[in-house]
């Protein structure tokens, strides 16, 4: 199922450091909002140019208990493919060089059985008809992120 979604982010109590750079980043701290759950040895490639992005939703992942992959760009993302598996991508649209979009593309013609959900913080019309046309974008979401809906949709498309 596509579906475009926006949400608040979840509060958080009193931030570590960790929480302050996610938050610097984008991103609430989830070391009280998400439950205890089974180690996965699930991989996910996190594409995104903005560094403390990347870093932060890797760190998002570990907490999740998944193993997350950052790429800086999508171009870095094709390469990593190419040579490690990876159970879903999760990418940013808006990126010098390759877009999201345009990886997201490419994926579908190069490895089309490889989930894709996409992060934007721009969703025009245009955008979400180009992302919907690729076969493997299974949900767009938009900025600000609502981590909890990420973690239940990542859980529901790797370990359902």
């Amino acid at each position: 199922m596509r579906e475009v979604g926006s949400a608040s982010p979840v509060p958080a109590g009193r931030p570590s450091s960790a929480g302050r750079q996610s938050r610097a980043a984008g991103l609430p701290s989830v070391q009280d909002a998400l439950p205890e759950q089974r180690t996965s040895t699930r991989r996910i490639l996190v594409v995104d140019d903005t560094h403390l992005l990347c870093e932060g939703l890797i760190r998002l992942l570990r907490h999740a208990r998944f193993e997350g992959v950052a790429a800086n760009s999508a171009a870095q993302a094709l390469r990593l493919i190419e040579r490690q598996h990876f159970d879903l991508v999760i990418t940013d649209v808006q990126m010098p060089g390759l877009s999201g979009a345009d990886l997201t593309e490419e994926l579908g013609k190069t490895h089309p059985d490889l989930k894709c959900i996409v992060i934007t913080g721009y969703a025009t019309k245009p955008l979400i008809a180009r992302l919907t046309a690729a076969r493997n974008v299974v949900d767009i979401l938009t900025k600000p992120l609502d981590t909890n809906r990420l973690i239940t949709r990542i859980r529901s498309l790797v370990e359902g």
